[in-house]
């Protein structure tokens, strides 16, 4: 067989691309925030690489918009515009939708039965303000990973694939709108989409995609309206 030529140590390339997942989690989960100084020297001691691999993995992060540099003077996590939740949700609605078209009708009864039981536990989270408060974030993310169900068992992989660099983005952009959130509204189409999933209602399925597209454009409009009234972000 002609051997190939070298593309590198794969070892390495195998590293970076772990710096990558966890600097990218961290984002997602609010360990590090929009904004927030990156120093390659505190990386390299946290993840127990090398600086060449630390500096490979933001390049990539930087490209893929996550990280924001400017040449010897920052290199920071970037502040997202919470109009990327709507551009962001709507490709997320593209590719949830193709995925559940393939999953419902198929799917083992036992992953529906999983998919439905976390769905009811979400909504009583999002219905429930002392709790969704502190777990705001973690609760974005598990939202995603509802959705997410119908990519991940799907028979095509280059859907999941596809989303997850655009579901880290818009994680990252719901942060900050987070005090502005319909919780109670997401607790509504969870519930739906939960129901949807155990009777394998595929049309069901799809409008509560459309509805939570819906969801993402008031929160953008809210969001942006206080901006335009100079209001300052609110906390939780």
């Amino acid at each position: 067989m002609p051997i190939p030529p070298s593309t590198g140590p794969i070892k390495l390339r195998l590293v970076h691309e772990e710096v990558q997942a966890r600097i990218t989690a961290a984002i997602a989960h609010g360990d590090l925030n929009p904004g927030e100084r990156l120093d390659e020297i505190a990386l390299c001691e946290w993840l127990g690489v090398s600086r060449p691999t630390v500096r490979t993995a933001l390049q990539i992060l930087t490209q893929r918009g996550l990280v924001e540099s400017s040449a010897r003077r920052y290199l920071r996590v970037s502040r997202p515009d919470p109009i990327q939740l709507t551009d962001g949700i709507q490709v997320l609605g593209a590719l949830w939708g193709i995925g559940l078209r393939q999953v419902l009708p198929s799917v083992s009864i036992e992953l529906i039965r999983a998919h439905s039981a976390e769905a009811e536990q979400l909504a009583a989270l999002l219905r429930d303000p002392e709790r969704v408060a502190p777990e705001g974030s973690e609760v974005i993310l598990r939202v995603q990973d509802l959705f997410h169900f119908y990519l991940v068992n799907a028979d095509n992989v280059l859907l999941s694939e596809a989303a997850v660099p655009v579901e880290n983005r818009v994680a990252q952009a719901a942060r900050i709108a987070l005090p502005y959130f319909d919780f109670i509204g997401l607790a509504d189409l969870v519930e739906g989409v939960g129901h949807a999933s155990a009777t394998r209602d595929v049309t069901a399925a799809q409008a509560l995609i459309v509805a939570f597209l819906e969801l993402g454009e008031e929160l953008v409009a809210r969001v942006t309206g206080a901006d335009e009234r100079g209001e300052p972000r609110r906390r939780i």
